[in-house]
């Protein structure tokens, strides 16, 4: 308990110290397991290199018998699309360099930059395999310009494991041109953009296993001067709504809370 209390206030080192005394002191293999399955997000979170946590993970198996830590090995799977954002944080998302990292979004405007970057790893598609979501930090974010509540955080890249490898969640869509994402409750990830001042739409993707789908979608479109509002459900049906009923749908969808962020 003292350890989750340390991680929830940012004091990584008194996290994996605690922990590691923890392990120093304890024989039973179950709690040791339980020990080890925090302490290795714990040395991710706190930036110890690979050499470091690949030993920890040979000294779990040395006092545990068998032992895997699934968190680690998605982890390695995604170091290095970690690695590029990183070389691009220090530049600065300079153009001329990240044209060299293939992973990192290309559309990222140094204008819109912002330090420092953060990442998680969360299942957000229910299969129990964890997504890889790139964001940065901008307390303006909070909400939006429709009075949104969202996050501080402003999602600019997100990455799914596909048999084993890593893959672009949204390929063909580049994140934060004119759009803001924010995770939600239910597998959902939401999509605010617009089109121009009298257009704004509000896309739905519920992520399952390997696959998005737009689950549904809310349009507002004012361009002859009356306002009208639109719902797409996710058979593809366009049905005309009433102002009220567009934002109680939109904020039915809670952005997540309990979102693990670690800085870059």
């Amino acid at each position: 308990q003292m350890a989750d209390l340390y991680h929830q206030i940012n004091e990584n080192d008194k996290e994996i110290e605690l922990l590691e005394k923890q392990i120093e002191t304890t024989k039973d293999k179950e709690k040791l397991k339980k020990l080890y399955d925090a302490l290795i997000p714990a040395y991710i979170d706190g930036g110890k290199s690979d050499t470091e946590i690949k030993a920890l993970i040979e000294q779990a198996k040395s006092s545990i018998g068998e032992y895997t830590n699934s968190y680690y090995q998605y982890y390695a799977s995604y170091a290095p699309i970690l690695d590029e954002y990183r070389k691009a944080e220090a530049s600065r998302f300079d153009k001329n360099v990240i044209k060299n990292l293939p992973d990192v979004t290309d559309t990222f405007s140094p204008y819109e930059f912002k330090q420092p970057l953060y990442f998680m790893m969360q299942d957000i598609s229910g299969d129990a395999i964890p997504e890889l979501v790139i964001s940065g930090y901008d307390p303006n974010n909070i909400r939006n310009a429709y009075d949104e509540v969202q996050t501080e955080y402003k999602i600019i890249d997100t990455y799914r494991l596909v048999d084993g490898k890593p893959k672009r969640i949204f390929g063909g869509v580049p994140m934060g041109v004119r759009a803001t994402y924010t995770i939600c409750e239910n597998q959902i990830l939401k999509c605010s953009g617009s089109g121009g001042a009298v257009n704004q739409h509000y896309n739905f993707y519920k992520l399952e296993g390997n696959s998005e789908s737009v689950y549904q979608n809310v349009e507002f479109d004012g361009f002859d001067g009356i306002p009208k509002y639109f719902l797409t459900d996710a058979t593809h049906k366009n049905t005309q709504i009433s102002k009220e009923e567009a934002w109680s749908i939109i904020s039915g969808y809670v952005p997540k809370k309990d979102i693990r962020w670690i800085a870059l």
